[in-house]
């Protein structure tokens, strides 16, 4: 129940580790308020709280970092906005994105101090969304927005129009399929007339 003081190490000691959660920033504090920051392609490493005035050290800023909840935190950043592969690093993992005008796909890099330093980030680059049964624009869903499209099915008997929608990875035309005309009040071979040239019949 008595106090005990103990020397722990500073938490500015995490600055520019490479990270995936904030958890990854709090070195031996059970609370912090250092987080996890995503320089996009660079990869994330963590910052350091500067909210209460702490400076940062030499070549790095006190920048406002928006959070998912909507709040603001200040973080110790490097200028230059990437980190170094450090020995003490070498095959950590951190995320990364790639952005396009077509979405943002994450990936990870790789630390190597003694080779190439950071991989290039492993993120695929995100395309227009095509019915293939994949998520073409990272946007977590499979043939999402894809329009329709006119399509016909054509035979011996005519040709019906409809629209082609994409099913399972696959565009499907609805479109009927035109048959021989006969009397039941519909145009069974869609040329625009119902119950066409029939004729008689005895009864």
């Amino acid at each position: 129940s008595d106090t005990t003081f103990i020397c722990t190490k500073p938490t500015t000691g995490a600055i520019c580790r490479p990270c995936h959660t904030d958890g990854d920033c709090s070195g031996n504090a059970i609370e912090s308020s250092n987080i996890c920051v995503s320089f996009g392609a660079e990869g994330s490493y963590c910052g350091v709280d500067c909210a209460s005035g702490n400076p940062c050290p030499d070549k790095y800023t006190c920048a406002s970092i928006p959070r998912p909840d909507g709040t603001v935190a200040k973080q110790c950043v490097p200028l230059a906005g990437k980190c170094a592969c450090l020995a003490q690093y070498d095959g950590m993992t951190t995320d990364c994105v790639v952005d396009n005008v077509h979405g943002s796909c994450q990936g990870e890099r790789i630390c190597d101090s003694q080779g190439e330093g950071w991989s290039v980030c492993d993120a695929d680059e995100s395309m227009a969304e095509i019915c293939d049964g994949e998520d073409n624009d990272c946007s977590g869903l499979a043939d999402n927005d894809i329009p329709a499209e006119p399509c016909d099915q054509t035979n011996d008997f005519g040709t019906c129009q409809g629209q082609a929608l994409c099913i399972s990875g696959e565009m499907v035309c609805d479109a009927q399929e035109p048959t021989q005309e006969f009397c039941d009040l519909e145009d069974n071979d869609c040329d625009g007339l119902m119950d066409e040239d029939l004729g008689e019949t005895a009864c």
